[in-house]
């Protein structure tokens, strides 16, 4: 682009200037250089970057070049580890949207985020201040990063679509850039420590009392501790609150799994088909650490591992919020095998695997997953998503090429009276995978 401009400007003497559009003929520019840059030898991937980047009808940034005295926007790309492809397994790839809502259009549904994730910002803050207690500079770099996120919730109130389609998704990518760029990273690690410990402590008496039931009474119940592990999540609005109130642990959370039938309540022929016909390999999209992991997904691997079924867990390359992270969870595993002979021995034989997914988002795009992760699927014949950022908020509607579970709770009052439901109404969607088509071929 800076070889096209310094071209036109000299050749017709500053008379003429190269304007790029931002979804048009500056996304081919783009798109040229990265195909430029593709090298198969190394693995990377690219991000915008939204806070060095401009926004559409946000105002100029920098000067276009020393003889102009226009402006010209920016768009700034982040060069991060790990090639991303498509998800093998996801059916029609080509139509596929990872976003169930779009807050571009919907002005009502816009409102809403923007207005939660504006009220969050002073408690993120204060939140990524004390996570560097000590450091001299941390007060100041958290008002930078209240600052710079506010700055963009703002702009996108009048500009929704300065950054492309505004979804929840991208809203929370662009808070944890603003994280990143005040040099902050993993502010809730020491959050996540302590929960992982008092989940661990509590981990042999949830496994007894699973086995003291029937095994058919023990696969709802584990579904149970899966949906109120995932209930604690500190990236919700509504559990901060319940948790700031008083002191609010697993066991309440359990207690505010409804009764089935739940809203979405599929979990009978879950049981079915595992009672007659088990899965050969499950894939795990995983969320939250602490609670979540050790003391419902856990639950849900021991028992899978217990039919031979083969277990793969993809979490997150980076951290974020409390969403547990790849080398984070290497650890807890090991931590639960010291409990578990069953999760023991499938560490060491391979039966249970933990890779990273290739995001560091709270949500999923599957149109972006680690390439090491997407070679592993040709023994895959089930998928999991888990919580609401990959399961509601992204990908509700995706369909797969093998079986699927969609499993979260609703801590969002306005996603539950969109699907129909109450403040922590439950989801546990099992679907039937799609057979594979071969495209149709031109006439």
């Amino acid at each position: 682009m800076h070889t096209i401009s310094f071209a036109i400007n000299y050749w017709s003497k500053g008379e003429i200037q190269a304007l790029f559009l931002r979804h048009e003929g500056y996304l081919g520019a783009i798109g040229a250089f990265l195909k430029g840059c593709e090298d198969d030898e190394v693995d990377h991937n690219w991000v915008e970057h939204y806070l060095a980047s401009s926004g559409l009808d946000q105002g100029s940034r920098s000067r276009q070049n020393s003889t102009s005295e226009s402006l010209c926007d920016v768009l700034e790309l982040d060069k991060r580890g790990n090639r991303l492809l498509p998800f093998p397994l996801l059916d029609r790839p080509d139509i596929y949207t990872a976003d169930v809502h779009d807050l571009t259009t919907d002005a009502d549904a816009r409102d809403y985020w923007l207005d939660v994730f504006s009220r969050g910002i002073d408690k993120l803050a204060s939140v990524a201040r004390e996570s560097q207690l000590g450091v001299p500079d941390a007060q100041e770099r958290s008002e930078m990063f209240a600052r710079s996120f506010r700055e963009r919730v703002d702009i996108l109130r009048g500009t929704p679509n300065a950054f492309g389609a505004l979804s929840i998704r991208k809203l929370l990518d662009m808070r944890e850039q603003c994280f990143a760029e005040a040099e902050f990273y993993d502010v809730y690690a020491k959050h996540k420590q302590k929960e992982n410990e008092v989940a661990l402590s509590m981990l042999p008496s949830i496994f007894d009392h699973l086995d003291t039931l029937t095994w058919e009474e023990r696969q709802i119940d584990v579904l149970r501790h899966v949906l109120a592990g995932n209930i604690l999540d500190l990236g919700a609005s509504e559990v901060v609150k319940r948790r700031e109130e008083g002191n609010f642990g697993f066991s309440d959370a359990l207690k505010l799994v409804h009764d089935r039938p739940w809203l979405t309540d599929h979990a009978s022929q879950w049981v079915q088909k595992l009672k007659t016909q088990p899965y050969r390999c499950a894939l795990i999209f995983v969320d939250n650490s602490g609670f979540d992991i050790v003391l419902g997904i856990f639950a849900l691997v021991r028992e899978l591992l217990r039919l031979k079924t083969k277990v793969i867990l993809a979490v997150n390359s980076e951290p974020v919020i409390n969403d547990v992270q790849y080398g984070e969870l290497l650890v807890l595993a090991d931590r639960v095998g010291d409990v578990s002979s069953c999760i023991r021995d499938a560490l060491v034989e391979e039966r249970l695997v933990i890779v990273e997914s290739g995001s560091s988002s709270s949500c999923l795009d599957l149109m972006r997953v680690d390439r090491k992760l997407c070679a592993m699927c040709n023994q895959v014949d089930l998928v999991v998503l888990e919580g609401m950022g990959r399961a509601v908020h992204t990908n509700f509607h995706a369909q797969f090429h093998c079986d699927s579970v969609k499993v979260a709770v609703l801590k969002s009052s306005w996603i539950a009276q969109h699907l129909g439901g109450h403040l922590f109404s439950s989801v546990f969607k099992f679907e039937k995978g799609l057979p594979r088509t071969e495209p149709e071929s031109p006439e």
